[in-house]
């Protein structure tokens, strides 16, 4: 069995709108991997982004639960509480209620270019000289290729396509 980052190579290289992507693979391998387990003990995303990336974000909650496979528990972290107050003095309160609504677990999922410091979180973080680099004039694109690797991703996970570590 593949592992994933054979597996994503091989997706990126047979899939024509994910050009330009191979040469930075491993990139892509190491913003998706770590999610993967977490989806798949079914502990929820709680998503956010910065201003300019919030129709990415609701281009997600829109996609995630389209596909004929079981939904994805991803949600809008700015339904739930004023995405502000993490960075405030409140943020303490905010995890452990966070942790009530959530007993056996949460992560944050952040877009964006604001650098962030949560222990359970996944970050793909537009910074420059990365794969997301903010002055890239394809950055948006980008955005949507690696959603759709990802999204492929929960699937391959969920149907066994390859190890999970």
């Amino acid at each position: 069995m593949q592992d994933f980052p054979e597996w994503s190579l091989n997706l990126i290289s047979s899939n024509k709108t994910l050009e330009g992507l191979e040469e930075r693979y491993f990139e892509v391998v190491l913003l998706i991997e770590p999610m993967l387990p977490k989806l798949l003990k079914g502990e929820p995303l709680l998503l956010f982004s910065d201003k300019k990336r919030e129709w990415f974000v609701e281009y997600i909650l829109i996609q995630i639960n389209q596909k004929d496979r079981p939904f994805i528990p991803i949600y809008k972290l700015s339904g739930i509480l004023n995405t502000n107050q993490l960075f405030g003095k409140d943020r303490g309160k905010i995890e452990d209620m966070l942790s009530i609504s959530f007993p056996n677990g949460y992560n944050f999922w952040f877009i964006g270019e604001k650098e962030l410091d949560f222990s359970n979180g996944f970050f793909w973080e537009i910074k420059e000289k990365s794969l997301l680099d903010p002055k890239d004039p394809n950055l948006d694109i980008k955005l949507l290729q690696l959603y759709k690797i990802f999204e492929s991703s929960i699937e391959g996970a969920i149907f066994g396509e390859f190890e999970i570590f």
